[in-house]
């Protein structure tokens, strides 16, 4: 099957085409008109030429044909035997004698020339009567006929300089034409070809287009939309991939939490009523420090669970500054042992957010543990509650801890990934999804001088 032709030269060929057409026609009508024009302009000069042709000077045909440029004749039909003079050879003398010599041949000069073949070459004859009786200056009263016998590749060559100058300006107008034809396709076929060769390497896969400049408002707003159907393609591929990473963790979270929980409530049950009994002092201590891990191993286990079962939101009125002091309060101790001071800012006027208290409680307190996980050596942590937006309310937390790297911001949020030495690497996976949940977003950035800034938007509660 044949390819068709590229947009570039089909506008090459249509545009060069149409103007050469055109540019064409109208060379070849003004070249007719002025060929027409310069020839019977040559006409009349030779007209007008032999009737002042200098006549009874004694000058012979030759001297004439020097002077006057083009063969002469004179031709005296009054004689017994017609008498011809010419600058012609003798085979075109003899030729033109008996042209002349026929019966009305000499009444054919008036109004104009006389085409004649003499010798197998053609001619233009122009004529003038000489001669009249009783025309003073002449030798005899008889009259003659003046000639001038004009080559008709003289006419030709009047034509062709007449015709010549227009079909070059109109060629090389032609040819402007089909190379501006073909620049201007330029312009609009390699940005085309650009377009088509990014949206090719969308379609192999690869989700990076760059915007095409160039080819007019109509190839940039396709462009446009292309890049923006590509973005639109990667944050659908990327929100796929992870739909399915958590599906796939949410199920394996749940078959492990199945297989931990029970042994795990019957040892600490076990322990909490060895702990109620009286031991010798060691003992105790190793059997709290039991306990304790225990303890942390069901924090893990019910990070699973929710994980693996979201329970779906009960929304109402939730006032973002109560619930953070709440979350502070479960932790003072924790921060306080860690020595991480903590900064409240309210943020005064902010209105109700739309959420369940317990899940924003949930997600808060992971913030804070991980705030807290962060700054090993205690450090400082603000909370701010503030407005997001029209409709929308947030709640920040900051740490001064060692930052996150720009190529981990979206990993943090991947269920199991963790850079800690201990946790399941689920708490920020649980509450992005608890965000996503209330229509809402978790997000991650650097903070100013250090640390990190992770802030939860909700919408806000109805006036």
């Amino acid at each position: 099957m044949r390819k068709p032709l590229s947009l570039g030269t089909r506008l090459a060929l249509a545009f060069g085409g149409l103007f050469v057409v055109t540019s064409g026609a109208s060379a070849l009508l003004a070249a007719w008109r002025a060929g027409d024009d310069a020839e019977e302009g040559f006409r009349r000069n030779m007209s007008t030429l032999v009737r002042v042709m200098p006549a009874g000077t004694g000058a012979s045909p030759a001297d004439l044909k020097k002077a006057m440029g083009v063969d002469v004749a004179g031709f005296l039909p009054t004689e017994a035997t017609p008498r011809l003079i010419s600058s012609l050879d003798a085979g075109q003398q003899e030729a033109l004698r008996r042209v002349l010599s026929s019966e009305g041949a000499t009444d054919r000069f008036v109004p104009g020339p006389l085409a004649l073949t003499l010798g197998g070459k053609r001619y233009q004859v122009f004529g003038a009567w000489r001669g009249e009786p009783g025309d003073p200056g002449m030798e005899s009263a008889r009259a003659h006929l003046a000639m001038l016998l004009v080559p008709q590749e003289e006419f030709d060559r009047v034509r062709a300089a007449a015709v010549g100058p227009i079909l070059y300006i109109a060629l090389a107008g032609a040819i402007a034409a089909v190379l501006l034809a073909w620049l201007l396709a330029g312009t609009i076929s390699r940005p085309a070809k650009r377009l088509a060769a990014g949206a090719g390497r969308v379609a192999e896969g690869h989700l990076e287009f760059q915007h095409v400049r160039g080819g007019g408002r109509e190839i940039e707003n396709l462009s446009e939309s292309l890049e923006q159907m590509t973005a639109a393609l990667a944050r659908s591929r990327e929100e796929l991939v992870r739909s399915e990473r958590t599906a796939a963790a949410g199920q394996m979270a749940a078959a492990l939490a199945h297989e931990v929980r029970n042994p795990l409530t019957g040892a600490k049950m076990t322990l909490q009523m060895l702990l109620d009994e009286e031991h010798p002092e060691g003992v105790t201590e190793e059997l709290r420090a039991i306990y304790d891990e225990l303890q942390r191993l069901q924090m893990v286990v019910d990070e699973l669970v929710s994980f693996a079962r979201p329970s779906p939101p009960v929304f109402a009125a939730v006032n973002l500054a109560e619930v953070a002091s709440e979350v502070l309060a479960l932790l003072a101790r924790q921060l306080e042992h860690a020595h991480v001071e903590v900064e409240l800012s309210p943020g005064d006027g902010v209105p109700d957010a739309r959420a369940d208290r317990n899940k924003v409680k949930q997600v808060l307190v992971n913030l804070l543990l991980n705030a807290m996980q962060a700054q090993a050596r205690g450090g400082q942590v603000l909370v701010r509650v503030a407005l997001a937006g029209p409709g929308r309310v947030c709640v920040e937390v900051r740490d001064r801890g060692p930052g996150i790297g720009d190529e981990e911001l979206e990993k943090v949020f991947a269920p199991f990934y963790t850079t800690k030495q201990s946790g399941a690497g689920l708490g920020l996976a649980v509450s992005r999804g608890i965000a996503e949940e209330h229509g809402g977003r978790l997000s991650c950035r650097p903070n100013d001088g250090g640390g990190a800034v992770f802030r939860l938007e909700l919408d806000a509660w109805p006036a």
